[in-house]
């Protein structure tokens, strides 16, 4: 989920685990779009920060995939 301050993401059914990186702190915003998910839409974001060469934090087959990043851009302002 996205609030006016991270982006974060949970995992797990039977254990729970999250990740989550600040708004301010996201450099890189990546959307991939692969072949059928790319026509109806669908794709991923990647949000990286400064503190590693991984994603912080990564939405997999999310609707409007470029949508969510220029929303996640608009907060940063």
């Amino acid at each position: 989920f996205i609030t006016s301050r991270r982006v974060e993401m949970e995992s797990g059914i039977l254990g729970r685990s999250t990740k989550e990186v600040r708004i301010a702190d996201i450099r890189a915003i990546d959307v991939e779009q692969v072949g059928w998910n790319a026509v109806v839409g669908i794709g991923n974001v990647r949000f990286d920060s400064a503190a590693g060469p991984d994603a912080e934090v990564e939405f997999i087959h999310v609707r409007r995939p470029h949508h969510l990043k220029h929303a996640v851009r608009e907060l940063q302002r």
